[in-house]
């Protein structure tokens, strides 16, 4: 898959990769150092999920594709 960012309007537009990220059941002792940024800094099919106290590529569980809009100033 690639990554399909767009910028409109000063929004930056982000199509993720298919599935949700799996429920995370995990007692954080404390914040750990993060593996990732976006589903496209993980490899294959593997999301970049909130889990274990840290952003971490997870295998994802079934679902539709995710729009995430973020807004951004750009200069």
């Amino acid at each position: 898959l690639n990554l399909l960012k767009q910028t409109i309007h000063n929004v930056k537009i982000i199509i993720c990769k298919p599935g949700f990220c799996p429920i995370d059941n995990c007692r954080c002792a404390g914040p750990k150092p993060n593996e990732c940024k976006n589903d496209y800094t993980c490899t294959g099919h593997k999301k970049c999920c909130m889990f274990c106290c840290a952003m971490r590529c997870k295998d994802p569980v079934k679902g539709i594709v995710e729009i995430e809009v973020v807004k951004e100033i750009i200069l």
